[in-house]
């Protein structure tokens, strides 16, 4: 049996209490990908 890697980027949002939520992941095809796509769900402060 062969291994599978999925690369996934999720972001965490803040609700109404202040608590961390799951976003929706998106599956990305690489790592590079994965990486550059959470960095565009980051939040802009």
């Amino acid at each position: 049996m062969s291994d599978v890697t999925y690369y996934v980027a999720m972001p965490f949002l803040i609700d109404a209490d202040g608590s961390p939520v799951a976003g929706t992941a998106e599956e990305c095809q690489t790592s590079t990908a994965a990486l550059r796509r959470a960095e565009i769900l980051v939040p802009a402060i």
